[in-house]
């Protein structure tokens, strides 16, 4: 089975000649939720989860992640890295059909299910090092793991929420970025003091330009630079 690659506006490293769309299919996408790709979800981020709301609203993204799921799910760590690789290769050959920045998000939907695919995920990030690839996840084996690898072309966030601060701070520690999503972006600040706004989310940004998606032209979370807030209420 084939994995599928999934575009996303906000993470397009080429976009369409109107700045519209994104040209590159550069995310990798599981179906999001306990019963599937998020061991790690809490209460929080299930009630405010984007992609699972996605997936409900577009029939056709919802086939695509469980395709990926149903493709992954019971092989070993040697299986999923062999059908990662794959998917890996025909993405590069495509920028570099386009001469596009070679800049893959892991996630746009979902997350690490297990630790056979985060230890597959961690070799194809070093078996590709022309491919900067840039990851958040809630599961704490997962970020220990890949932080460990120390991937110059991986960046890796924590994705943290008012459950799961706990972990988050422990985390930090270690050094492990954490990308915060709280009611409001003070709510945020009070824990994490030192991170920055999502500039697309205080429209500092657009969605995605001519020359881009908002991460791709922003670089905070695509280069891990540091902390970063998100709100969900966008104030």
């Amino acid at each position: 089975m084939t994995l599928k690659r999934t575009q996303d506006r906000k993470t397009a490293n080429l976009p369409t000649k109107n700045g519209k769309q994104s040209k590159i299919a550069n995310a990798f996408s599981l179906p999001a939720g306990r019963d599937f790709s998020c061991p790690g979800a809490t209460d929080f981020c299930n009630s405010i989860c984007y992609a699972g709301k996605l997936e409900k609203l577009y029939k056709g993204f919802r086939e695509v992640v469980l395709h990926n799921f149903n493709a992954l799910k019971d092989l070993s760590a040697a299986g999923m890295y062999d059908e990662l690789f794959v998917m890996i290769d025909a993405f590069r050959a495509e920028c570099d059909k386009w001469n596009a920045p070679k800049t893959f998000r892991i996630h746009a939907d979902g997350d690490f299910f297990n630790s056979a695919y985060y230890i597959a995920w961690g070799a194809v990030v070093s078996a590709n090092p022309d491919i900067h690839f840039w990851a958040y996840t809630r599961v704490e084996d997962a970020a220990l793991y890949l932080h460990g690898c120390n991937l110059d072309n991986l960046s890796l966030y924590f994705s943290a929420d008012p459950e799961n601060i706990h972990v988050a701070k422990s985390l930090k520690a270690f050094g492990i970025n954490i990308a915060m999503v709280a009611k409001t972006f003070a709510e945020g600040k009070d824990e994490f003091p030192k991170a920055t706004r999502c500039p697309e989310q205080t429209k500092a940004l657009p969605l995605i330009t001519e020359n881009g998606g908002a991460c791709i032209t922003c670089g905070l979370c695509v280069k891990g630079r540091k902390d970063v807030l998100f709100s969900v209420t966008k104030k």
